[in-house]
């Protein structure tokens, strides 16, 4: 299954999503065949899924619809590309990779999507991976000012960043949303209580979310976080011994530049001078003014700081991994290069 070639043919009136939706059938072997369901969303566009003759039927999510004349188009979360079909003269079939042929009746009214279990703002909030710890993933579901819901994932690791979600939905106590690449597409079940949401078999991601804060409570953590003084970026330096085996001892000074972050949350590190000249991530925690840095990857280095009491300093030990064969801790006084920002 591939991106066809233009099929030439007769052309056909009146294509439109409403004409298209409905169900089609593509005859792989008999008796096995895809079916192509196609509806209209509450914006009026195509929505769609092809279900696979497996056992049981699995559903591959479609998107990217457009239409342009007779020929439609859209993308598979299965596999890369787009396809093409050349919809027939009177409407039955599909000329493309599939040849598609209408099962279902022309213009069908799509079954409308079932009322959300809950309200949408009752849904809204934080919701982490099962477990939780410091890997946990983040979806942050949010209602947006026409009171529909968006989301993003916040991935912790190795470098945290923030996800954009497409069509993110509730329809009965089914959730969905389509991953970033466009193609994966997660669906899962709302548990009794609402608490938990576990991927069904029509999802092409595996993921259970748990509810970890409720909207009001989100917003509130994310404004504790943005205040939080360790934000921003911070530059130090260390004045170091090295004592190598069998060789004598070496002085030398390390330039580190810190970046904090709080939304999402990340530590990163850079060794100012290293001819690699790029960011690596670290783990950091912060209680007040104290900051304690876990890891930095790839130096094996641990810092245990305090903020000053104008919040430009930012003073305490550092310990390099042990195959740097530094003598000990150091003492570096960062100072504070860039703005908190969140």
């Amino acid at each position: 299954m591939g991106i066809s070639t233009a099929v030439s043919g007769q052309a056909a009136t009146g294509v439109s999503a409403q004409s298209l939706a409905g169900d089609w059938e593509y005859v792989i072997n008999p008796p096995m065949k895809l079916v192509l369901h196609l509806r209209v969303d509450a914006s009026g566009a195509l929505a769609g899924t092809v279900e696979t003759p497996d056992t049981p039927p699995k559903q591959i999510q479609l998107a990217n619809f457009k239409i342009t004349g007779t020929m439609l188009s859209y993308t598979m979360s299965s596999q890369p590309g787009t396809v093409h079909e050349v919809v027939s003269a009177d409407g039955t079939k599909m000329l493309g990779p599939f040849m598609w042929t209408r099962v279902g009746t022309a213009g069908a009214a799509p079954a409308a999507a079932a009322a959300p279990f809950a309200p949408l703002a009752q849904i809204a909030g934080d919701w982490v991976t099962a477990g939780g710890g410091a890997s946990a993933q983040l979806l942050r579901l949010r209602l947006n000012a026409d009171g529909a819901l968006t989301g993003t994932i916040d991935t912790p690791e190795p470098m945290a960043q923030r996800l954009q979600l497409g069509n993110v939905q509730v329809s009965g106590r089914t959730l969905s949303y389509i991953m970033p690449d466009g193609h994966h597409t997660f669906r899962g079940s709302f548990s009794v209580d609402g608490k938990t949401v576990t991927a069904t078999g029509q999802s092409t991601v595996d993921m259970t979310w748990q509810r970890a804060r409720s909207a009001a409570q989100a917003a509130a953590q994310e404004a504790a976080d943005a205040a939080k003084p360790s934000n921003g970026d911070w530059s130090g330096v260390a004045n170091y011994t090295a004592n190598f085996p069998g060789l004598p001892p070496s002085q030398g000074a390390e330039t580190f530049l810190l970046h904090f972050r709080s939304n999402p949350a990340s530590c990163a590190m850079r060794l100012v001078g290293d001819e690699r000249n790029n960011d690596v991530p670290c783990q950091m925690t912060s209680t007040g003014n104290s900051v304690h840095i876990e890891n930095v990857v790839g130096y094996g280095a641990t810092f245990i700081g305090t903020i000053s009491a104008d919040g430009n300093h930012l003073a305490g030990a550092w310990t390099m991994g042990s195959y740097l064969h530094w003598t000990g801790p150091v003492q570096i006084d960062f100072k504070r290069v860039a703005p908190a920002s969140h």
